[in-house]
């Protein structure tokens, strides 16, 4: 009978323990939860409503303490940085609201909405805080509304391509135009003197347009690139649209091929030739007036209208540099003459 009297108060402790443990759980995982909901933003407010797309607007968010502690927000974090977020920490007093500063930017990500006039948009916000002291706890809430642009366009980005000429004017682009409800005014700008713009209505739809986009001629050889700023009147206000990137690569007006001759090594007296054609980048005719050399056992001719042969006889040991310059004359639609200097280069090694 003692044994079984003790064995029975094991039990008991053990029973005992196992309610106490799951009363404690109970408790700390109540207080938990009312420290998660003590942090609030009310629902109406989340709603952000319609903002323009190709714009910054600002809204004001009231953070609510609706515990009896003060609440230390470490910090507050967007999942987007088209939403930028301030004061990004502070400390709630019991029961008081704290009105933080949203401040919308979706210029960034104009390309998101290229294809609508309205684009729903959602972005996480996100508090890390401590209710009196206690365990860090992270709580999100999804912040959305509509992103409204003026216009959409069916290209945002014009690449003319490497196949223009210096002096040479492009062919134009043509960008479809869908304008949005409201809109009584559209207005597109270059950002220089570049781009010759010009604006069409298309007779299926009063609220489409045609846009006409034509660069003048690329006055240096390399990369240039513009920009196309838009903006619309809608009930009464100016509002920015997205901007369009015009660019391409402008080469020279006359080139030569290969641009650089290269004969590598070559054992003395021996001679090696090579042909270079010269290229008029306008498509017009190419008359080569003259040919100059400098360099020793070099020499270049024409073989016909707009062939060069270079020939190369190895005169000394080493590296050898020299050149071959072209004047040429361009067609009458292109005045003047032109100049091209060609290098050439070999290494002379002893027989």
């Amino acid at each position: 009978m003692m044994e079984l009297s003790v064995s029975g108060r094991r039990w008991g402790w053990v029973l005992l323990f196992l309610l106490a443990t799951v009363a404690a759980v109970g408790y700390w995982r109540g207080r938990a939860a009312r420290s998660r909901e003590s942090l609030s933003i009310a629902s109406h407010q989340l709603d952000l409503g319609s903002v323009w797309a190709c714009d910054t607007s600002e809204r004001v968010l009231p953070i609510k303490n609706g515990s009896p502690h003060s609440i230390n927000v470490l910090a507050v974090e967007t999942s987007c940085g088209c939403l930028s977020v301030s004061p990004t920490s502070f400390v709630l007093a019991p029961h008081t609201m704290e009105p933080i500063k949203l401040v919308m930017d979706m210029v960034t990500r104009t390309d998101t909405f290229r294809d609508s006039l309205s684009t729903p948009f959602k972005v996480e916000l996100t508090a890390v805080y401590q209710v009196a002291g206690g365990p860090t706890i992270v709580k999100s809430w999804g912040v959305h509304g509509i992103a409204r642009s003026p216009c959409k366009f069916s290209d945002l980005i014009l690449d003319f391509g490497n196949d223009i000429c210096v002096g040479e004017v492009p062919p134009p682009r043509r960008v479809a135009i869908s304008l949005g409800t409201g809109v009584t005014q559209f207005k597109v700008e270059p950002a220089d003197d570049v781009l010759a713009l010009e604006t069409r209505s298309i007779p299926a739809s009063d609220a489409d347009l045609e846009l006409i986009v034509a660069p003048d001629s690329p006055r240096a050889v390399g990369k240039w690139e513009t920009t196309i700023h838009t903006s619309a009147q809608v009930e009464g206000l100016q509002v920015p649209g997205p901007t369009i990137r015009v660019f391409g690569y402008a080469t020279a007006a006359v080139q030569a091929i290969p641009a650089r001759v290269e004969f590598g090594p070559m054992k003395t007296g021996d001679v090696s030739r090579e042909q270079v054609i010269l290229r008029d980048c306008s498509r017009g005719d190419l008359r080569v007036v003259s040919i100059e050399v400098d360099g020793a056992g070099l020499s270049a001719h024409c073989v016909e209208g707009n062939v060069l042969e270079v020939k190369q006889q190895c005169c000394e040991i080493g590296r050898n540099d020299g050149c071959v310059i072209v004047a040429a004359e361009r067609s009458e639609t292109h005045e003047g003459n032109v100049k091209l200097m060609i290098p050439v280069c070999y290494y002379g090694i002893s027989r």
